[in-house]
């Protein structure tokens, strides 16, 4: 029986507003929870958790619309993630799918999450993704202000690969974006279209 998470103490989605995935993917955190990584179709939660406080504020650069305007992109080569720790939601996940084998990830990990748990949420999440997707190859783009974003992303095993020189304006300033990714371990076998089906490649440029 799937439960409703909480957030700031309160019940926030009800049980059919959660989709979880066959398999999921769990990883300790600090409390010896487990860190559990579903997919969901819950666009309003998305839409929640994505303008709540501490997150709009860092992940949006000069072009965004209104926090009161702004409505989630949906597509089926876009996966949303909840990542929870027992019943309490502490963020989520986007998934933007490039080709069949390569997907860009943006975190949203609410300010209650802290560190420590965010660290065991990208662990799971990286997981997750080698597990229920076709995708091979992990990336995402840090601006060099945000740090924390980048000690996440190489927490969670991302090593960096290139930089992309002004190509983030935030305050009416440029800033150059670092790339990370990680790729699938060698001993998990391809996945291939034919023999694993998913919504998303029909709509992926390969």
């Amino acid at each position: 029986k799937r439960r409703a998470f909480c957030w700031n103490g309160r019940p926030f989605a009800n049980q059919e507003d959660v989709v979880h995935a066959k398999l999921s993917s769990r990883a300790r955190s600090p409390r010896g929870h487990v860190i559990n990584i579903a997919r969901t179709t819950n666009m309003e939660l998305a839409r929640r958790v994505i303008t709540s406080d501490g997150i709009w504020e860092r992940v949006t650069d000069d072009f965004a619309p209104p926090r009161d305007e702004f409505q989630v992109t949906e597509h089926p080569a876009i996966l949303y993630c909840t990542a929870a720790d027992g019943d309490e939601l502490v963020g989520m996940f986007c998934l933007v799918f490039q080709n069949g084998v390569m997907a860009e990830v943006h975190t949203y990990l609410l300010s209650s999450c802290g560190f420590r748990r965010g660290r065991a949420a990208a662990r799971a999440l990286v997981s997750w993704v080698w597990t229920n997707t076709t995708c091979r190859r992990l990336v995402t783009c840090v601006p060099d202000f945000n740090r924390a974003a980048r000690m996440l992303a190489r927490a969670a095993g991302m090593d960096v690969f290139g930089i992309n020189p002004d190509s983030y304006q935030k305050d009416g300033v440029l800033y150059s974006q670092t790339m990370l990714g990680i790729s699938c371990p060698a001993f998990m076998p391809l996945r291939h279209a034919k023999s694993f089906h998913c919504e998303y490649l029909k709509s992926v440029k390969c």
